[in-house]
């Protein structure tokens, strides 16, 4: 598996990125790799790869006393595997104020 890893510096106070965040409604703001997200009622969320088309299921684990968000992907409902992780550390990491969003995949 390839993993990426992007870290970005946001203006905002931590608790308000890590909402944004581990709120399955604004994942077609920040994924571009799945389009036409929806949540169902079991809080798996579903939408279609943007690469192969295919219905892919997504379940976000927050963990917010750690600041961390899992996000468990996969084909199958039944066998979603840990694809994405999120961290939201305080913006002096870089010296600056808000938050650093860092994220792997």
């Amino acid at each position: 598996m390839i993993c990426d890893t992007a870290c970005a510096l946001i203006q905002r106070p931590m608790e308000a990125v890590f909402a944004f965040m581990a709120d399955p409604a604004t994942m077609a703001v920040w994924n571009i790799g799945t389009v036409d997200v929806t949540t169902g009622p079991d809080g798996i969320s579903r939408g279609r790869s943007v690469d192969s088309g295919a219905e892919v299921f997504i379940h976000v684990q927050p963990h917010q006393n750690q600041m961390l968000i899992d996000y468990l992907v996969g084909t199958d409902p039944s066998a979603l595997t840990p694809r994405i992780f999120a961290r939201v550390l305080p913006g002096q990491v870089m010296e600056a104020e808000g938050a650093v969003l860092l994220m792997s995949a």
